[in-house]
């Protein structure tokens, strides 16, 4: 997952797992051509998604900083230009 910052003050989340299974598919493909294995045909590739999971509109202008926990799992900081800070679950 990963978090964005929008210039109208929205935070969006992404599930970019699709992604990261593609470039591990092209990258185990290659290894395989060169060892003669299947092993990259065989993983399964999540569905690619373009648009956000999650739009936080809380903020009520563009931020600076944003940050994921690193004692609670899935919690998100983010601050603005107006000097707000929002915790997120």
């Amino acid at each position: 997952v990963v978090g964005v910052w929008g210039e109208n003050g929205e935070v969006s989340l992404y599930d970019i797992g699709g992604a990261i299974d593609m470039l591990d598919r092209s990258s185990l493909s290659s290894n395989a051509r060169k060892n003669d294995g299947n092993l990259a045909m065989n993983k399964e590739v999540r569905k690619m998604r373009k648009d956000p999971f999650f739009v936080y509109s809380g903020h009520s202008t563009e931020g600076y900083a944003i940050d994921w926990s690193r004692v609670t799992p899935g919690r998100l900081a983010t601050a603005d230009c107006d000097g707000n800070i929002h915790i997120w679950n």
